[in-house]
């Protein structure tokens, strides 16, 4: 029979491996390492699954650092129990419980159901309060309007001189508006 050493998973003499090199039971068999996995399967969580199984939680943890087929079938197992209880509310809102309605919705369209504080509405976007633009897009409600009337006749000679481009703008829509304070002009 080969020697096993504490990292070791496999033994040929199946729940009794040998003795690790400090004279302990090596504990971390198939068999119980399989228990375990299905404890997490069934929602248990990861300390009552090792305790189950009489293994201590930190040594779980070193094996599932350790990456490989273990940590696989551990993540594995932790996502089949979380789409077992997705699978499940949904049921209970689509059922009608008006909780679970609630809930589902409450993380799955966050923008409408989650819960905000009285008097909350989205910011709009200002020089004082700009909403996020990503990296090369224009936040035109915040251009004024001498600027963009610049930037259209750019991009209308852009187009002139290289139609096959589009110019700078592909899909826009440019509507004046009329505010009660008259457009900055620049020189």
């Amino acid at each position: 029979m080969a020697e096993q050493t504490n990292g070791d998973l496999a033994h040929t003499n199946g729940d009794k491996p040998p003795d690790h090199r400090l004279g302990i039971p090596y504990k971390m068999t198939p068999q119980r390492l399989n228990k375990y996995i299905k404890a997490l399967r069934a929602g248990v969580g990861k300390a009552k699954a090792a305790q189950s199984v009489s293994i201590d939680r930190r040594t779980i943890d070193r094996e599932i650092a350790k990456g490989g087929e273990f940590a696989a079938r551990v993540e594995d197992a932790q996502l089949e129990a979380t789409d077992h209880v997705e699978s499940a509310l949904h049921t209970a809102a689509v059922g009608g419980d008006a909780a679970a309605m609630k809930h589902w919705l409450h993380y799955k369209r966050p923008d409408d159901w989650a819960d905000k504080p009285k008097g909350w509405e989205p910011p709009g976007s200002s020089p004082e309060n700009p909403v996020y633009i990503a990296p090369g897009q224009i936040d035109w409600d915040n251009v004024p309007d001498h600027l963009a009337e610049r930037f259209l006749a750019l991009n209308a000679e852009l187009k002139a001189l290289q139609p096959a481009s589009g110019g700078l703008v592909v899909e826009a829509e440019y509507r004046e508006v009329k505010n009660d304070e008259p457009a900055e002009q620049s020189g």
